[in-house]
């Protein structure tokens, strides 16, 4: 397996014309459509030719600054495609993108799709979001996770139930998305798409309200971290989402609410 980087002035061309080239990752029935380089983000999360997802990105706000900013706000130092199981599917599946100062504090993110036979209906897409603090000062900040799935193609008719380091998302007849979160967020929020999205894009600083759901309708939900990185420090974060038709829907739910129970007693 021979990682290929991602050349630097394609990198720097992608500040420009992000919107015209994003990258595409694929294995199997799955593939992720992502603009590393703007705020975009993840913009789609195709399975067997539906796409589930509407946009997924991440937010940051350092302890000295009233609001947040996007990641990529931190400058695309680098990304990196590679392809993990070359004798299955020859296409890239991976993607390591560096954001920051490689010298200061920088943040690495690690996107991966793993997709299930074709007419499966199942797929998964994992991420690791590393922090890396090689300076001789602590940084203290807030990261925020925000994700508007949108099952089955349809954006109205999902349910959101957050738990203690989960998220479980249904659609009526067609799909289940659980995510599982390591270390567990601080903060969480379910909500109608605009309204969460709007307050990490405003001028202020965003308080989640911990709404852990059932929500429902045209619904997002959003996970925060509050992180002290110490000099020479690092932290990692770990999320993993796991999409399969409708029928898994009882076992699932199972699991979604037995989280959902412990986080609140």
């Amino acid at each position: 397996m021979k990682p290929r980087p991602v050349a630097m002035a394609l990198v720097v061309a992608w500040a420009t014309a992000a919107a015209a080239s994003p990258l595409l990752l694929a294995d199997n029935n799955t593939t992720l459509c992502i603009d590393p380089d703007s705020k975009h983000g993840i913009a789609s999360w195709r399975v067997d030719g539906v796409n589930c997802l509407a946009k997924q990105w991440f937010w940051l706000r350092f302890e000295e600054d009233g609001r947040e900013q996007p990641l990529d706000r931190l400058g695309l130092v680098a990304a990196q495609l590679t392809d993990t199981n070359t004798l299955i599917d020859p296409r890239d599946d991976t993607l390591t993108a560096w954001y920051g100062d490689l010298d200061a504090f920088y943040i690495q993110v690690r996107l991966a799709v793993h997709g299930g036979l074709a007419g499966s209906g199942a797929s998964d897409v994992t991420e690791q979001i590393a922090f890396h603090n090689p300076s001789g000062e602590p940084v203290t900040l807030s990261f925020f996770q925000y994700a508007d799935f949108d099952l089955g193609r349809a954006a109205r008719d999902d349910t959101i139930i957050i738990g203690d380091g989960t998220v479980l998302q249904t659609d009526p007849g067609r799909f289940v998305c659980r995510t599982v979160v390591t270390p567990a967020p601080l903060r969480c929020q379910a909500a109608h798409w605009w309204v969460t999205l709007r307050d990490l894009c405003d001028d202020g600083a965003i308080v989640l309200n911990d709404d852990a759901g059932p929500r429902a309708g045209d619904v997002t939900w959003t996970s925060q971290w509050n992180l002290d990185i110490p000099a020479g420090g690092s932290m990692q974060i770990n999320r993993g989402s796991f999409l399969v038709p409708e029928p898994a829907t009882i076992s699932l739910l199972a699991l979604g609410a037995a989280s959902l129970s412990r986080r609140r007693r």
